[in-house]
């Protein structure tokens, strides 16, 4: 990356907004920062605070039209340029397997093409938030596709507001764990917790990958960090790869 190009970087908030909470940090070397997706309020006063430090917002967003919206709203009122990530067909030797790239949420599309940049090699990525996405690339860097099931928290729900029975007998505290479950509470969170195991061991054996090439991210991932040994350091992938994406388009317009 060029000065420029690195100079603007430092005066862009890099901002992901998922389904249910929202991260982001100012250029490269910024602190993480958080909320719930649900409360703009706190993103907008941060933002208001450190409006002299901010040009530029570079958006990966898989929210609905109102809350961009409302962010593009804050952003004009505070003389803010937004630039919005989108998947691609294509990007440094990582091909998107969808029939239609610009389907494929952006946030699985930008936390894939940061691991592919990292590893170079096959991988599946297991994203654990409001929803579960997995994402199978192999090694010459093809996506291979993936799936979309609900979350730990989704599952336990819809087993426990479905019967009053078991809504009374669910702790209010869930159990993610491997094992037998030893009364209906166990049995239901434990139950929840292993199908998504079968599931993640299943993909992994139809795409010919193993154990090291898992990478599991996301808020719920802590549940399969504390029961094994995967390895989490790559938790921020979708900043990581909005990062790789803005500063190609920087590059491209000092270029062009």
């Amino acid at each position: 990356m060029t000065k420029k190009s690195k100079a603007l970087l430092a005066n862009t908030l890099l901002l992901d907004a998922g389904n249910t909470s929202v991260k982001w940090k100012l250029g490269s070397s910024g602190d993480i920062h958080r909320c719930a997706a649900a409360d703009l309020s706190k993103l907008e006063i941060w933002m208001r605070e450190q409006a002299s430090g901010i040009e530029f917002i570079a958006l990966s967003s898989v929210q609905a039209t109102q809350w961009n919206t409302s962010l593009e709203s804050i952003c004009s009122e505070l003389r803010m340029s937004i630039w919005m990530a989108s998947s691609e067909s294509e990007n440094s030797g990582l091909s998107c397997g969808y029939h239609e790239p610009a389907n494929l949420g952006v946030d699985r599309w930008l936390a894939m093409l940061a691991l592919w940049q990292r590893r170079r090699a096959g991988f599946l990525l297991v994203d654990m938030g409001t929803a579960i996405t997995l994402d199978a690339v192999d090694d010459q860097g093809r996506h291979l596709g993936g799936y979309i099931v609900p979350g730990l928290e989704l599952q336990r729900r819809a087993l426990t507001e479905s019967s009053e029975a078991l809504g009374r007998l669910v702790t209010d505290v869930p159990d993610f764990s491997f094992g037998l479950g030893l009364d209906t509470s166990e049995a239901v969170d434990r139950g929840v917790f292993i199908s998504v195991e079968a599931l993640v061991e299943k993909v992994m054996n139809n795409a010919g990958l193993s154990a090291e090439q898992l990478v599991i991210i996301g808020g719920d991932a802590r549940w399969f960090i504390d029961a094994s040994d995967i390895d989490n350091q790559n938790i921020d992938l979708v900043l990581q790869g909005l990062e790789i994406v803005y500063g190609q388009s920087l590059e491209s317009e000092e270029q062009g």
